[in-house]
């Protein structure tokens, strides 16, 4: 979302009010999201606020359509504690949209890198089982990096340097020359806060990519947190 000038004021225009930054457009957001129990319809107000700000959504097209009847707080599925907004379509479709994704729109490459590490979870979760089955003692373990003994429930399954998630992706799309802006990573119909890739064969070939070149650790929460992260700065 681009802020705009109204004479020499710059800020975030909604509704017909401007918002100087995008914290204070964020806030506005907020209060209506708590000001609704889940399961509620907004007010008229609300609702032209809403329509207005769903409007700058990167897939604005494709998520009013046949155009909005109403706008709902619904608990997120999974995530029952988390509240977020749906859109009743005319058309009878109810969507999910993340205000936090019309505000703060994600890069294309960091777009691509969330879905990938996504599609990937799988193996690291294999990877972490296999490993505890075989270096584990009585669940405990040694991290690698803090020489520290650790519970199994503090184990973060990690991307050995100089191979790290972001290199991996990185190459791979060198590898297969791809312009991640055009790649269509739609999302999640379920609940609004997640993408996917839609090309099934560009998810598979990822995924193949990253079982072959990937060197998986695992390591304590406190290493990778603060001590791995300190090293790619």
């Amino acid at each position: 979302m681009k802020p705009v000038y109204i004479g020499k004021k710059k800020g975030y225009l909604v509704n017909d009010v401007l918002y100087r930054t995008k914290k204070d457009l964020v806030d506005a957001v907020r209060a209506i999201l708590h000001a609704y129990d889940a399961g509620s319809k907004v007010s008229k107000n609300h609702y032209d606020f809403l329509f207005d700000l769903l409007s700058f959504h990167p897939e604005a097209d494709e998520k009013i359509s046949s155009g909005i009847l109403s706008f709902e707080v619904r608990s997120v599925p999974s995530y029952e504690h988390v509240k977020g907004f749906w859109a009743i379509r005319k058309d009878g479709e109810e969507i999910p949209w993340s205000y936090t994704k019309v505000i703060y729109p994600p890069k294309p490459f960091t777009l691509f890198r969330k879905v990938c590490r996504a599609v990937i979870a799988d193996q690291m979760v294999d990877f972490k089982s296999n490993w505890f089955k075989n270096n584990a003692k009585q669940g405990c373990f040694i991290c690698s990096i803090t020489g520290e003994t650790f519970p199994a429930e503090r184990a973060h399954v990690d991307h050995e340097p100089p191979h790290t998630l972001d290199a991996l992706v990185r190459a791979f799309i060198k590898k297969k020359n791809i312009d991640v802006s055009k790649v269509s990573l739609p999302e999640t119909k379920d609940t609004g806060i997640g993408y996917y890739f839609s090309d099934i064969t560009l998810c598979k070939e990822w995924q193949l990519y990253h079982q072959k070149h990937a060197k998986l650790r695992v390591i304590s929460d406190v290493a990778n947190l603060s001590h791995v992260k300190k090293s790619k700065k």
